[in-house]
């Protein structure tokens, strides 16, 4: 089977689907996968896959606006068809991933029954997705097993350069043991205050002895500087804003104690590679995308109102909620569990 697999966004659902790749591996004689960019790190290189494919969102939005969209089109399909791909597997269910189905020439062209703005229609295998509040590595498995492939224990093979691990172990070379928290999301309604992660890591250095690595996009680096400024810059805090890249964060993860994170795809990325999670989730629901595993604590409030998938949120009252003791406690009881 020549199979393309189609998971463009977000990094946390990318993530999430790095679970179906040692499943699937033994079906295929080529594997191919499209992806969005903030994503490509993650699959470049992979010693799973033999091509990875850009999907070309920005050419296509300049093609909306100002014409250009019938050649940003056709260099897709012509790439795409290159490959031969007769396997093609829409593991995104939206109008754009449904536009890489029709394009990719694939006979078989398979995805979840029901997906969202009409994808389904561009499929002719449908797979039921269950019950709407499984987890989404669970759903995903299913497209596997639809598949032909036999599913054992779940894994994310996160790929790493050895240059980069290097890099990552030189950086964090001597010391006490590392926490590292990623406080940024996407969604304003899934952001945790600066006032209570800077109350949590001057927590974490004093009463656990950790050291804490402040992790981010190179955005982020005022938002993290003003966590470390609040929480007194203690001598402890590293603020890496924009100096690792996704893998290298992954291996700092695999390297860290635990992780403290709100929903987010650095949260499935440290998951992902083995590390204990503390997950603060306020309008989404964490048995459908919370950190996968039995290792993780979840903190949140039970509101009747939670979750909502709302980005927008006058009260934020299911996130403000959290305190800082709370998430404290959580990390404790990871911190002092057996390694």
């Amino acid at each position: 089977m020549r199979l393309l697999i189609v998971k463009l966004s977000s990094i946390g659902d990318v993530v999430q689907a790095l679970s179906v790749l040692e499943p699937l591996r033994p079906l295929c004689s080529h594997l191919g996968w499209i992806v969005e960019r903030p994503s490509l790190g993650l699959l470049e290189g992979h010693p799973l896959v033999e091509r990875v494919h850009l999907f070309p969102k920005e050419e296509l939005r300049a093609g909306l606006r100002g014409g250009g969209l019938l050649h940003a089109i056709s260099n897709l399909r012509r790439e795409l068809a290159g490959q031969r791909y007769d396997t093609v597997l829409d593991m995104q269910g939206l109008l754009k991933s449904a536009l890489v189905v029709a394009l990719s020439g694939a006979r078989r062209k398979v995805g979840f029954a029901g997906s969202r703005e009409l994808a389904y229609l561009a499929l002719n295998e449908r797979v039921p997705s269950g019950r709407l509040e499984r987890h989404a590595v669970l759903k995903y498995l299913d497209l596997t097993r639809h598949l032909g492939a036999k599913v054992g224990r779940v894994s994310f093979p996160v790929w790493v350069r050895p240059e980069e691990e290097a890099r990552v172990e030189r950086l964090l070379a001597g010391g006490p043991p590392v926490i590292a928290v990623s406080p940024q999301t996407r969604w304003e309604t899934k952001q945790w205050s600066a006032a209570s992660f800077a109350a949590l890591t001057r927590s974490l250095v004093a009463e656990l002895g950790a050291r804490v690595a402040l992790c981010g996009a190179p955005a982020d680096r005022p938002q993290l500087e003003a966590i470390a400024e609040q929480a007194g810059h203690p001598s402890g805090v590293l603020n890496l804003a924009g100096q690792l890249n996704l893998r290298e964060f992954a291996h700092l993860c695999r390297l860290s104690r635990l992780v403290v994170s709100c929903d987010s795809g650095p949260m499935h990325l440290a998951a992902a590679v083995g590390a204990p999670v503390v997950a603060i989730f306020g309008p989404t629901a964490p048995w459908r995308t919370g950190p996968f595993g039995s290792t993780h604590r979840v903190v949140r409030r039970g509101l009747s109102c939670s979750p909502c998938f709302r980005k927008r949120c006058a009260s934020r009252a299911c996130l403000e909620g959290v305190s800082p003791q709370e998430v404290l406690e959580a990390a404790r009881g990871l911190w002092e569990a057996p390694i």
